[in-house]
């Protein structure tokens, strides 16, 4: 079936200028080239991952070298903060050659700086993380939103508590953990009482590699409230950062802040990871068969080989790395896929994927047979070996798709409507 299929032919004018643009900006820029960033997608976790974040003006700049490119010293004023306790002015470190992405600051620019300081206190940027600091501009804008609504409902009702652990709430799930800390610690001395404020300190500790003192906390909330199933539920998120996986099969993984984890061939049936934060956590041949992962942030997750079947993503921000991996019957929906994701060899059959946007994706000896894919955009795919026999594509755009096979020795054609023989289409327009 084609009905509503368009393929509509771009001017070869414009590729060739683009070509041309891009060989004429190399042999001006060597040294640009030597710089890499990680990919647009990954801004957002420039953010979550950085203790400091604010704008600020350039006051005054002063060069620490004669070199064509020299290092600077820099004194910004700070005008708005985010993360951390800044005010006034500080000392930003900057410059260098540019293909070690080193960046001219210059008196009078305004930039949003996502800044992570040295053991001896020294803040430093660079181009990569002033280019993150851009494009995250209408994440700050929401964070800013959030925080004032949530201060505004402090201010309307003095001594409540509820508007005090929102906020609470609302600064750690920006992992802007030292404010959070002193906002649970302040409900937590206000009302001891309470389990919320206790589980956010050992969550908050947790997440910031802290786990004897999470445990500590939560040892000291359950002598006092007794062995209540929230403390427990915490207890066990503390002790997985620390590397104990004993009691895999009892943890609620929801909310649940994780770095440098390895779950690799664990049983994981069913586990819910709802909104959890995951830093170079790994799954890789792990069983996950069912397991929940919606609204969760994939800040570096490997699930290569793992059993995904029948799992669900919803609104994840990122994807794991999911090379061979088994997602039959598996639904991913309104996922922020990062650029270049991987479902190199990965089994997707009966698998629903919907209302998502893929950048450079590699479809590469995947399978398909009985997906249905709706409401996506596709740009700069690249498809080896493509088979979409028996998939549903329906609302589906393709710009700029490349194929390449290895049978034939097919380098980077187009796609056509060829490619795509055997689905059934619905609305599928090749750009």
């Amino acid at each position: 079936m084609r009905d509503g299929v368009r393929v509509a032919t771009r001017l070869v004018t414009l590729g060739v200028l683009s070509a041309l643009t891009l060989i004429l900006v190399a042999s001006l820029s060597p040294g640009a080239w030597a710089c890499s960033c990680a990919p647009p997608g990954a801004a957002e976790f420039s953010f979550y991952r950085a203790p400091l974040a604010f704008r600020g003006r350039v006051a005054s700049v002063e060069n620490l070298d004669q070199r064509a490119e020299p290092r600077q010293l820099a004194t910004v004023d700070v005008i708005e903060t985010w993360k951390g306790n800044l005010s006034g002015q500080v000392a930003i470190h900057a410059g260098g050659p540019n293909g070690a992405c080193g960046v001219s600051l210059r008196a009078g620019d305004v930039h949003v700086f996502l800044l992570h300081p040295e053991p001896t206190g020294r803040l430093s940027t660079n181009g990569c993380s002033l280019g993150a600091g851009r494009r995250v501009e209408p994440l700050l804008a929401r964070f800013s939103q959030d925080l004032h609504a949530a201060e505004t409902a402090i201010q309307a009702a003095p001594g409540a508590l509820a508007p005090l652990l929102a906020r609470a709430r609302l600064l750690r799930f920006w992992r802007d953990h030292e404010r959070a800390l002193a906002a649970y610690r302040d409900v937590a001395a206000r009302a001891p009482e309470l389990v919320e404020p206790h589980t956010g300190i050992a969550r908050v500790l947790a997440a910031q590699g802290r786990s004897d003192e999470a445990a500590a906390v939560l040892d000291e909330a359950r002598a006092r409230l007794g062995e209540r199933p929230e403390l427990l539920a915490v207890a066990r998120i503390a002790r997985i950062n620390a590397g104990d996986f004993a009691d895999l099969a009892n943890v609620d993984f929801r909310d649940a802040d994780l770095t440098d984890v390895d779950f690799s061939g664990h049983d994981l049936r069913g586990a819910n990871f709802t909104g959890a934060f995951l830093t170079r956590v790994r799954f890789n041949g792990s069983n996950l068969r069912g397991a929940r992962f919606d609204g969760t942030r994939f800040a570096g997750a490997y699930m290569e080989r793992a059993d995904l079947q029948d799992s669900v993503f919803t609104a994840s921000i990122g994807f794991p790395e999911i090379r061979g991996a088994d997602l039959r019957r598996a639904r991913l929906e309104r996922v922020s896929f990062p650029p270049f994701q991987s479902f190199r060899d990965a089994n997707l059959e009966g698998a629903t994927v919907l209302e998502s946007r893929f950048v450079a994706p590699l479809i590469g000896d995947t399978r398909l047979a009985g997906a249905r894919l709706t409401s996506l955009r596709i740009t700069e795919a690249f498809i080896v070996n493509p088979d979409f026999e028996h998939t549903d594509l329906r609302d589906i755009t393709f710009r700029d798709a490349r194929v390449y096979r290895t049978e034939t020795g097919t380098q980077g054609s187009p796609l056509t409507l060829h490619d795509l023989r055997g689905a059934r289409l619905t609305d599928v327009r090749i750009e």
